[in-house]
Parts: C-alpha cells; sequence; structure tokens
C-alpha cells in the first residue's frame, strides 16, 4: 500500500510538471503578442493546475499534519477542504467557467443570458455546497462525496458538450485546404471530449471505491493531460 502511495505521489508530481510547462509556454507565447483566446485557455490551464496542485499538497500534508484534530480551527477549516478535495473540485469550476467564455468568444457574438445566468447559479452552488461541508462524518460519506463529484460532472458536461457540438459544426464547414485552422478547432474538440471523460472517470472512482485509487482514476488525470496536450499543440501553439 505504501509502494503504491508513493507511485501514486510521484504520478501527480510529474502531471503537475508537465502542467505547469505547458503553462510557461502559454505565457510565453503570450509575452509574444496578447490574445483573448488564448489568454482564456491559459486560465483555463491555470485553475486545472492549481486543482491538481492542491490534491499533490493533500497527499503530503493531510495525515502528517493530522489535519482531522488540527489545533488551529481557521487552519483546520482550509487543510480539510484541501484533504476532502474540496478547493480542487472549486478550481475545477472556475476552470470550466473559463471554457465557457471560451465558448462564447469563438462561437457566440451575442450571449445567451438565460443559459448563462443558469451556469453563474450552478457553478455558485456547486462551489457552496463542496465548501460548506457540515462535519468530518458527512466529509468521508460516500453519497455525500459522490454527490460532489456528481455535480462537478454535471457542470462540466454542460460547460464541454454545448462546446463540442458548436466545435464540431464549425470543424465540418471549414475548408479543408485550411488546415491550420481545422487543426485548431479539432484540437479544442479533442480537449472537451478529454474532460468530460475526466470528470466521468473521477465519478467512476468514487463509486468502485478503492483505496487508495482505483485504474479510473489515473485514467482520469491522463485524459486531462492528453486534453491540454492538445490544445497547445493544435490550438495555442500555431500562428493562427
Amino acid at each position: 500500500m505504501a509502494d503504491l502511495e508513493l507511485i501514486s505521489t510521484i504520478f501527480e508530481g510529474s502531471l503537475i510538471f508537465l502542467i505547469a510547462i505547458f503553462l510557461l509556454l502559454i505565457l510565453i507565447k503570450l509575452a509574444k503578442g496578447k490574445s483573448k483566446l488564448k489568454i482564456l485557455v491559459f486560465w483555463i490551464f491555470f485553475f486545472i493546475f492549481l486543482a491538481f496542485l492542491l490534491v499533490f499538497t493533500s497527499r503530503l500534508t493531510y495525515y502528517r499534519l493530522n489535519v482531522e484534530t488540527y489545533p488551529d480551527l481557521i487552519a483546520r477549516w482550509f487543510l480539510l477542504r484541501i484533504g476532502w478535495y474540496r478547493f480542487s473540485f472549486a478550481l475545477i469550476i472556475i476552470s470550466s467557467y473559463f471554457s465557457y467564455l471560451l465558448k462564447e468568444a469563438i462561437f457566440d457574438s451575442n450571449r445567451n443570458k438565460g443559459m448563462y445566468s443558469f451556469l453563474i447559479l450552478f457553478g455558485i452552488g456547486g462551489i457552496t455546497f463542496a465548501l460548506a461541508t457540515p462535519s468530518t462524518e458527512a466529509a468521508s460519506d460516500t453519497y455525500y462525496h459522490l454527490g460532489i463529484f456528481l455535480i462537478v460532472f454535471l457542470f462540466v458536461f454542460i460547460v464541454y458538450i454545448e462546446f463540442i457540438i458548436k466545435s464540431t459544426k464549425l470543424f465540418r464547414h471549414i475548408e479543408r485546404t485550411d488546415k491550420t485552422y481545422r487543426s485548431a478547432i479539432l484540437s479544442l474538440i479533442i480537449m472537451a471530449y478529454c474532460f468530460i471523460s475526466a470528470m466521468l472517470m473521477f465519478v467512476f472512482d468514487r463509486v468502485l471505491i478503492t483505496e487508495p485509487y482505483s485504474v479510473f482514476y489515473y485514467l482520469a488525470d491522463v485524459s486531462i493531460l492528453v486534453g491540454i496536450i492538445f490544445a497547445y499543440f493544435g490550438y495555442v501553439k500555431p500562428k493562427a
């Protein structure tokens, strides 16, 4: 078990390192010329990076600090929500919000105010539900934990399924000779599929309730990394 925990820590540490590299590469691109769309992509990646960083931090601190009995109440509140991945859930929702803004910037000249308001309320509600865990017992409750995963999955799904639909329609209308533009849109479609798949696999991981994690947990991590790689090389890196 200890060996598996060590492998998991190394795996996630490597993932964080790779995402950090892509963030740095985007910053280098932005330094050469700012682009609203690429700035949005940066924020999408940045909040995912923070989410993984907090998960990684929880591995290193939760049991070593004996968080559940930590004497400082304010520090305990924050440490528990890091250890329970609550801040990470909130950051994934925020990242998905920036994906919605990216979708609007690419496809929607006029904002759908009803949909936008719904997402804002849903996002705020999801973050509040994640952070307002009433007790240690509730936090460790399987159904409560699964409920939070499902809320985050639904938010991600709502954002990215519309992204996929509109990107696919646009992709089909792009001239085949415009390979750069086709590649850019295709990369965003793949990113969206990867992020939806990742959240679904996180849900599967919670349903299985294996210790410490099931194979779905690691597949979810890989799926997110694949999505980031495609988005960078297909959309951010090209000059178009």
